[in-house]
């Protein structure tokens, strides 16, 4: 590690406190979906995916029973390993009169919750395994997706529009907790939204907290890496979901060690390592919102 780094943590120049770098510490979106621990294996199913049961009208007596095939899928997990290693050299930390090892930590599990979150996003939008044995591959539904054209871009539009889609898709959005994950730019767009000015939700403090509170029903996650394209402008999209429609799974907690590297003359370091996976669990809950 360069003297250059350490300097930032010596104490003549900033006595005795150390302070994370401004970051993102804890997952925005691991409480917003379906979570499985403990699982095992190179790939795990996610979901069993069990069509609409119908019933048929009785219209004689000793009729011939009604067979009827029900549509049945499986939806998979697919492992990604992560690991990182952070050395800390022993002259690190003789010139110092802390121990910063506990907070290379606590910003390691920094770093993993983000990676959480990211997962979640490459999930939801990425082509999932379906089938017996995930051999069908899933890509996101094109029906599922409100363009930023759709109502000039207005997003209250665009989330009552979502709303009506789930409705059509048979989700049960007064039982479903519904999510939606926005950036800076549609939090933006939401707190200028002439429905949010209005004396009812001021009442209510949306426009006086720091988070914005529900609208219809829909939980609104502030996070800024959503995904982005090109279309005369940049294109955010933002993940619209029920909690039951998107799974994260967890095939081990986060490891860490902290120990000596005899290579390397007994110097410290912090080893973290974990493997997780995300997928969209049924596509009818979810969608994506567009904006520019």
């Amino acid at each position: 590690m360069a003297f250059e780094q350490i300097e930032k943590t010596y104490t003549e120049a900033y006595g005795n406190l150390i302070t994370l770098l401004a970051q993102q510490t804890q997952s925005k979106l691991e409480s917003c979906v379906t979570v499985q621990s403990g699982i095992k294996g190179k790939a795990a199913v996610a979901a069993d995916q069990i069509g609409k049961f119908q019933f048929a009208d009785v219209t004689s007596r000793l009729e011939d029973t009604a067979l009827q095939d029900i549509n049945r899928d499986r939806r998979w997990y697919e492992p990604v390993m992560k690991r990182g290693c952070v050395p800390l050299d022993n002259i690190d930390v003789i010139r110092t009169s802390l121990d910063p090892k506990s907070q290379i930590v606590v910003a390691g599990m920094a770093g993993v919750n983000r990676a959480k979150d990211a997962q979640i996003i490459s999930g939801y939008y990425g082509t999932n395994k379906t089938g017996e044995h995930g051999e069908t591959a899933t890509t996101f539904d094109a029906n599922n997706v409100i363009a930023s054209s759709y109502a000039s871009g207005d997003i209250i539009k665009q989330l009552n529009h979502a709303l009506s889609i789930f409705a059509a898709n048979d989700v049960d959005i007064e039982m479903e907790e519904i999510y939606c994950v926005v950036n800076s730019v549609a939090a933006e767009k939401l707190r200028q939204a002439g429905i949010y000015i209005s004396n009812d939700y001021m009442n209510n403090k949306v426009l006086n907290g720091k988070k914005i509170t529900p609208y219809a029903g829909i939980n609104f996650v502030q996070y800024e890496a959503v995904p982005t394209y090109q279309d005369s402008g940049t294109v955010y999209k933002l993940p619209i979901f029920a909690k039951s429609g998107v799974g994260l799974g967890k095939w081990e907690e986060t490891k860490v060690r902290v120990g000596e590297l005899p290579n390397k003359n007994y110097a410290w370091s912090v080893f973290m390592e974990f493997a997780l996976g995300a997928t969209r669990l049924e596509e009818a809950k979810c969608l994506s919102i567009e904006v520019k």
